[in-house]
């Protein structure tokens, strides 16, 4: 996990930054949370940051475009493009991306809480008075 977080901390060019802030920008434009829900708007959110991060990284590395204004300005649209590209994907299949939904929101709670409990468990592990202590998420 620590190299995980190494990586994420050397990969995180202003650059990439910026063009994750622009998909991010873009896509809470074209949110729509009252049709959505926090659930699929999050899900939107989310995607479209990661996509404004590859998209820093094949404008930086083949269009050689390093100006972090452009890049941000660039990545709105990115971002505004993801959302209505999952809102065709709902259209198409409304089934599979209500699974999809679900179950990447399931896993991604089981796998924070664990982590969290896990953290807790080791921090309160060297503790005496905390011993008898049971963590339940």
């Amino acid at each position: 996990m620590d190299e995980f977080g190494m990586t994420l901390v050397l990969q995180s060019t202003p650059q990439t930054v910026f063009s994750m802030l622009g998909a991010l920008v873009g896509s809470l434009i074209s949110a729509d949370v009252k049709r959505y829900g926090w659930r699929l708007t999050i899900l939107f959110t989310i995607v479209a940051s990661v996509v404004g991060g590859a998209m820093s990284e094949y404008l930086v590395n083949e269009k050689n475009i390093v100006q972090i204004w452009v890049l941000f300005a660039l990545n709105v649209p990115t971002g505004m493009v993801v959302g209505t590209t999952l809102d065709v994907i709902r259209i198409a299949s409304p089934r599979m991306i209500e699974k999809l939904v679900n179950t990447v929101g399931d896993n991604t709670v089981n796998i924070v809480s664990n982590a969290v409990k896990n953290k807790l468990e080791s921090v309160l592990e060297g503790c005496p008075l905390m011993s008898p202590l049971t963590i339940t998420i």
